[in-house]
């Protein structure tokens, strides 16, 4: 039986401890996620609209300008190289210093010829001019005409969220390229998952200190319930003794009233008046013995029954003890026996 509870309890324990991680496992994964995508929608929203306000801003005809005049890759090393190109950097990088945007700000031209993006005006001190986009999402060359947003995306330096707007010559109707505006995805991910183990470390003293709270529960619990079988196991014992010592008992008066009855009905037997009342007497006795031990028996069913409830109520016991000796005068004056009580000491 110890063995069986002792399984028991390490059974509930493991089965509540794997329940316990699995649910905080769950939850801190939705918790993450969540937080992702809410960093995913604010900071695309913010990016859309930057970009869309410096497409509207930038000349196209002035950086169709450029691009017709500096057509090759390296042709503009400085910014104070061109006017033109000093303007619409100085523009970009105003926006970057006030929209706290810590990654360069940037033109893209599509070239027909190799079908790749080129690197254009930037707000960084240092011109990337027509340099190739060698990995941009497939979204900008989808979009090219117009606008949008392009969620985590691997490039050659970094994973990133962009959003870009298309800049258009004075007609407002030809795309002579796209502004487009980055933040590190990276760094993002690296701050949440920082926190996603700061909430995991968390989450496991929790589910510590609640296993231990379990552990102890389970056990106190599994341990009143070992001594409850104990205890009915050495009640199942004292009832089977019980009823060997009735069965005895309830033989020694049953054979005495038998035998004396049997002995009154002989009709060979001269038995005196003496003699008869006699065995009648001891029959009695017997008869009242045997009533006792069944009204003992009865009174023992009916504490053991289920549906039997117990009324508390106060009582005076100095009252009780004097009921209980007036009903065992009559047999101690007979045995010669002087009973006696004093309750001056007992508090009522």
């Amino acid at each position: 039986m110890n063995k069986f509870f002792s399984s028991l309890k390490n059974g509930i324990l493991l089965l509540t401890l794997i329940s316990i991680i699995g649910i905080s496992a769950i939850i801190t994964y939705i918790s993450f996620k969540s937080q992702q995508q809410v960093y995913e929608h604010e900071t695309l929203g913010r990016l859309k609209a930057i970009s869309s306000t410096l497409a509207s801003q930038i000349n196209g005809d002035e950086l169709a300008h450029l691009y017709k005049h500096y057509p090759n890759k390296g042709d503009i090393t400085r910014s104070e190289q061109d006017s033109v190109y000093q303007s619409i950097h100085e523009k970009l990088k105003m926006s970057a210093e006030i929209n706290g945007i810590t990654t360069p700000i940037y033109t893209l031209m599509f070239h027909p010829g190799d079908e790749k993006f080129h690197f254009g005006v930037t707000s960084s001190d240092e011109p990337n001019w027509m340099h190739h986009f060698e990995k941009f999402p497939q979204k900008l060359l989808d979009n090219y005409k117009s606008s949008g947003t392009v969620r985590p995306y691997a490039s050659e330096n970094g994973t990133w969220l962009s959003a870009f707007c298309a800049i258009r010559k004075s007609d407002h109707t030809t795309p002579i390229g796209l502004v487009q505006v980055d933040v590190e995805f990276d760094k993002f991910r690296d701050k949440a998952l920082s926190s996603l183990y700061s909430n995991i470390l968390i989450t496991l003293l929790i589910v510590g200190t609640v296993a231990i709270l379990i552990y102890f529960s389970i056990t106190t619990l599994l341990r009143q319930q070992e001594k409850i079988q104990e205890t009915e196991k050495a009640l199942a014992i004292y009832r089977k003794e019980l009823i060997a010592n009735v069965s005895h008992d309830l033989r020694t008066p049953l054979a005495s009233i038998q035998g004396y009855v049997e002995t009154l009905l002989m009709p060979e037997l001269k038995l005196s008046e003496e003699d008869r009342t006699k065995y009648l007497n001891v029959t009695l006795n017997s008869a009242q013995k045997l009533k006792r031990l069944v009204d003992e028996l009865f009174e023992l069913s009916r504490l053991e029954s289920k549906d039997r409830k117990l009324k508390l109520h106060s009582f005076n016991i100095g009252e009780l003890a004097h009921d209980i000796l007036l009903g065992l005068q009559i047999d101690a004056e007979q045995a010669g026996i002087t009973l006696k009580h004093d309750i001056s000491t007992i508090n009522t």
